[in-house]
């Protein structure tokens, strides 16, 4: 049974503060947001686990977040760190990341919260 169920954002509807950014992602990098678009997405080294400090995550969870960010939108930024190949290193956001990966794989648009 999925724990959506009880949270009240999910009855929110769509606010003024909300906005639809097919194809773009929020991502905050350096204290910034700038758009995470899937070119972004790909330079993004997931292999990189300098700042990770939690990896386990089943399927389920991850197919839960997913789900959670699809209905609800993205409401913690990922923090990202250009390394010196200019790909990308997660700072705090792997689950999050991974979930928007597979919401890309399945080209679905993602709320989020313009802060």
């Amino acid at each position: 049974m999925s724990r959506l169920g009880n949270n009240p954002l999910l009855n929110r509807g769509a606010k003024k503060e909300t906005i639809e950014l097919p194809k773009e992602k929020i991502v905050k990098q350096y204290g910034r947001m700038v758009n995470m678009r899937s070119e972004l997405l790909d330079q993004i080294d997931f292999q990189d686990t300098t700042f990770i400090n939690r990896f386990s995550m089943d399927d389920d969870e991850l197919n839960e977040l997913k789900d959670s960010i699809k209905a609800i939108g993205l409401l913690n930024i990922i923090y990202l760190q250009e390394k010196e190949d200019g790909k990308f290193r997660i700072v705090s956001g792997l689950r999050r990341a991974s979930a928007i990966k597979l919401l890309y794989k399945e080209d679905i648009p993602v709320k989020a919260k313009d802060r």
